[in-house]
């Protein structure tokens, strides 16, 4: 449909505090949510996984990739002190 012009794609870019994630109206709104290496630099990341969870349709997609390096460690954010401790091994 959207190859032949009959439906327009609905795509956003959001950069926005977890606060402000969900306006009125666009809990289970999203259909697919993209990130790229952006969530090792989450200070709160399961605040973060509750709020984009919370936006996703039911049967909606995720699609993450997280970079291995090493970006310091915070007790908030589980992603950063994994990634120091691989560092550390490898």
């Amino acid at each position: 449909m959207i190859a032949r012009g009959e439906l327009l794609p609905d795509i956003r870019y959001r950069d926005q505090a977890l606060t402000d994630l969900i306006p009125a109206g666009e809990a289970n709104d999203v259909a697919l949510v993209y990130s790229q290496a952006a969530i090792e630099h989450i200070w709160h990341v399961a605040d973060f996984w509750r709020a984009i969870i919370g936006v996703t349709k039911p049967g909606g997609w995720h699609s993450h990739r997280i970079d291995l390096a090493d970006h310091g460690c915070r007790e908030s954010n589980y992603i950063e002190i994994l990634n120091g401790r691989l560092s550390a091994i490898g």
